[in-house]
Formats: structure tokens, sequence, C-alpha cells
């Protein structure tokens, strides 16, 4: 077989022959023309490049690389022994040593290193694949250990800055990892231009490759030093949720994270993961012991289920799933904000920033939450209802009134009651749910003005004056017979 082989390449090398001196022949007869057509540009070139040694040499390096694809060790340290360069390429730009890898056979992988193959040459392709980029790609953990015996430098990079270990954290082959940082590669290391297989790891979000790499000392001691890893100065677990790499947080918790670290802005994970809309991650955090009633670390500010009803980042989430997740797992639907001293339906019904509002509503009224409350501007939710637009408001007002929502608080700023302003909007509607539920026609605003009087001067006169002037009637009536029991002697100051 290698002689027919043999004989072909001569067939062809002769061939060649002829057309190069026919060509030689007809440039002497036209040596006058000024230019050469592309064939003659051609065939100039395969003279330059094709001769009989070239040929007989591409037929014994074929047979090397026929020999070492097939693991015919025994032909392999022949051909070396005839000369042989055992760091030659091949018709495809690979080296033995990458043919080797990629047959997996980790005999002819040793040999060909004792032979001195060198594992740093790169195949002649697009990337420029090193024999160890082969190896971790494959997993071959074997091969890399013959290499660490041979005495290769496992923590070397190569000529784009890579070390073995940034590539196994690249490729996320966990397994491979965790044998380099036995071996004594370094989890920090970073060449100009790169980043540190820890930071890699964070940002392609490989949690077993981080898991592997967070079990090492050096990482875990620098777990509150993020710039260590060559990350921003920012608690890893707001980080992950930057490179959208959420599901790392179970191997940093088992790392000993605190769940509850603030950031720079005095936000915690589970608060800085609200205001993202990151629901899962909520969950997650949740289930790990976040603290549900979390304050700013700065004494002031939204707590996490404020920031759940006021949600100004997200996009598509379902509030209500928030909500019902922090309310099971011990938030108090009754905290107040510091700063605005508003409770979280104070903020969901004062924000109008949720797609399900009365869904919401619905969830924390269910949870007990207080209706009748002030905030720093003087006013409950009740009065905040009243200023959604119209759809959202009427389910909103009947659910607050059924859980007990006090028609007569006032707006501290006006003396107004919910009254004053349904009879101001001249609203029928919520005029007859305010009387329904209490509401007091004779209390007067700031002004000295009652919703009877205000009703008293429109025109034409609405049809609800009857109602609160029937409900001023009764009232004056209890009024006097309190009073003139008030006024009535005792049975000890009686006279016979």
């Amino acid at each position: 077989m290698l002689q027919k082989l043999h004989f072909k390449f001569i067939k062809i090398h002769q061939i060649l022959l002829q057309m190069m001196q026919g060509s030689k022949r007809q440039m002497t007869m036209s040596q006058k023309q000024p230019k050469k057509n592309l064939l003659d540009s051609l065939k100039d070139t395969f003279n330059n490049i094709v001769d009989k040694d070239n040929i007989e040499k591409g037929l014994e390096q074929s047979g090397f690389f026929r020999a070492v694809r097939r693991g015919r060790v025994d032909q392999v340290l022949k051909y070396l022994e005839d000369g042989q360069d055992v760091n030659a390429y091949n018709i495809s730009r690979q080296t033995a040593l990458h043919v080797a890898v990629s047959e997996g056979n980790t005999d002819m992988f040793r040999v060909l290193l004792q032979n001195k193959a060198d594992p740093y040459l790169a195949a002649d392709d697009t990337y420029g694949t090193t024999v160890i980029d082969r190896i971790i790609s494959r997993d071959a953990v074997d091969m890399l250990d013959i290499l660490r015996k041979a005495g290769i430098d496992l923590n070397k990079p190569d000529s784009r800055g890579e070390t073995p270990l940034y590539k196994a954290v690249a490729e996320d082959k966990p397994e491979t990892v965790k044998k380099l940082l036995l071996w004594g590669a370094d989890p920090l290391r970073a060449e100009a231009g790169q980043m540190t297989p820890v930071m890699l790891a964070f940002k392609r979000g490989y949690s077993e490759v981080l898991d592997a790499l967070l079990s090492h000392r050096t990482v875990q001691v620098n777990l509150n030093r993020p710039e260590m890893f060559g990350m921003e100065n920012a608690p890893l677990l707001h980080q992950i949720l930057d490179f959208g790499s959420e599901e790392l947080a179970p191997a940093l918790l088992k790392y000993g994270v605190d769940v509850n670290i603030y950031d720079a802005d005095g936000r915690t994970p589970i608060q800085y993961a609200i205001s993202k809309g990151e629901l899962k991650y909520v969950s997650l955090l949740a289930e790990k012991g976040a603290d549900m009633n979390a304050m700013p670390s700065r004494g002031e500010g939204y707590l996490p289920l404020h920031f759940a009803c006021d949600p100004w980042h997200w996009k598509n989430i379902n509030t209500t799933d928030v909500l019902r997740v922090l309310l099971f797992t011990g938030a108090d639907p009754n905290i107040l904000d510091k700063k605005q001293n508003a409770t979280p339906l104070t903020v969901l019904l004062k924000k109008d920033n949720v797609a399900d509002i009365a869904g919401c509503v619905d969830v924390l009224l269910k949870f007990n939450a207080v209706t009748n409350v002030y905030d720093k501007d003087g006013k409950t939710p009740l009065l905040y209802a009243m200023e959604l637009d119209r759809k959202k408001m009427q389910g909103i007002v009947e659910k607050l009134l059924e859980a007990g929502a006090n028609p007569n608080l006032p707006d501290k700023n006006t003396g107004k009651t919910p009254l004053h302003y349904a009879v101001l909007r001249g609203d029928q509607w919520l005029v007859e749910q305010f009387m329904a539920h209490g509401g007091k026609a004779h209390q007067r605003d700031k002004d000295g003005k009652t919703p009877l009087s205000i009703a008293q001067g429109v025109k034409p006169q609405p049809s609800y004056l009857a109602s609160l002037q029937q409900q001023a009637t009764r009232t004056d009536v209890v009024a006097g017979a309190q009073q003139k029991s008030k006024k009535r002697p005792s049975g000890s100051d009686c006279r016979p």
C-alpha cells in the first residue's frame, strides 16, 4: 500500500514537471511579453512549492500521522528513529499531539511527549487551537496529568493570555477545574485583558464550576472582597443579578456569604432583587432566610414590600406573586417606610405603578393590611384610591371600605374627608358608597364647610342632596337626644 501511494505521488510529480517544463519553453519564446497571465503565475507558484523532495516528504509524514491516528506506537517510534519531526504539521495543519488528543489515545500522547513533542504548539486554524485547548474541551484530565508529570507548567498562559484553568472555566468543565486547583492552579490569576477564572465563572453563570472554585481557600477568604476577583466592589449576591446569573446564589450561600448584606446604596440582596423584578431570585433568597423586613442601611427608604408595591424597574412581572412570596415568608404588611411614613398599601395606591393593582390590594388586605393610617403627606389609602382612574378606583374603594376604611378620616392638609371630595366632584356613586359606610354629612373641613353645605351650593341640586340631608337630620336628632340625656338629673338628685 505504501509503495502504491509512493508511485502515485511520483507520477503526479512527473506530470507537474512536464507542465512546468512546457511553461518554461513557452516563456522563452515569449520573453518580450511584459506581463504573465494568471495561469502562468499559478504554474510558477506551483513550481516553487512542489518538487520531488516535498512530495516524498509529504508521503512520509502522511504515514507518520496515519500511525498516530491508528495508535500504532511501534510505527510511530520507527518514523521518529528515521528522523521524522515530532512537531511537524499534517495536511490539516495539526501536530501529532493534536491528533493523539482527538483520538483519545493516552499511550500515544505519552510516547509523543517523551519524544519531545511540544504541547504549546498551536494548530494552524482560525482559533490557533493548542494541545491544552483540545485536552480541556474533551475533559481529558488524564492527559493533563501526563503533562503535569512531564513537568509542564499548568499555570502558564498561552499566547492569548489564557491559563489552563481559565480555559477549563470557559469550557464549563467542573471536574477539570477541580483537578487543576488540586495541582496548584491560581484561581485569581489574570493576564492583561483577561478576566480571572472566578470572574469568568460568575459572568457565564456556570454554577458547578463556581462551586469548584469556591471550594478553594484563596477564593473563600475573598468572598467579601470581590475586587480581588477583578470584579466591582459590590456584594456578590447583588452582582450576580447584573450578570443574569442568579442561579449562582446557592453556591455563594453554601460558602457563607451573608444573605442580608448591604450594598453601597443600602439595599439587601432581596431588596435589590425586587427592584430588578427577579421573582425567582426573590423566592430563592426567601427560602434561604433573607430578612423580609430589612430596613435600608441608611435608616430610610423602601423596604422589600415597598419595592414590590412600586416596581419602577419591572417589566411583565406578576407583582401579586411577589407580594405573596414576601408575605408568606414573614414580611410585615404594615411596616412603615421611615422616609415617607408609608405602609406598602399606601405606596401601592399612591404610586399606581402596578398592572394588577386590584389584585395586589386583595393580597395585602388578605394579610391584614391596615386601611386607616396616615403617611407623611397626611393622606390615607382611601384618599389615594380616589385619585386612581375610575376603572380602577371603583373596585378598590369598595375593597377598602369592606375592609374597614373610615370615610371620615380627613386629609390633614385640608381637613376634607373622602365624602367632601366626592361631593366636590359631583360623584354620586362615591357619595352613596361613603354614606353607606358611615360618612358624616356635617363634618367640617378647615374652611368650616361640610359635605352637606357644599352640596347645597350646587346648582342644579344633585340627586344625592336628599340623602345628605336625611343623614344630617338623623345625626342632629341623635346629638340632641344625647345632650338631653346629659342634662337629665340622676336618681339621687330627684325630689319627691
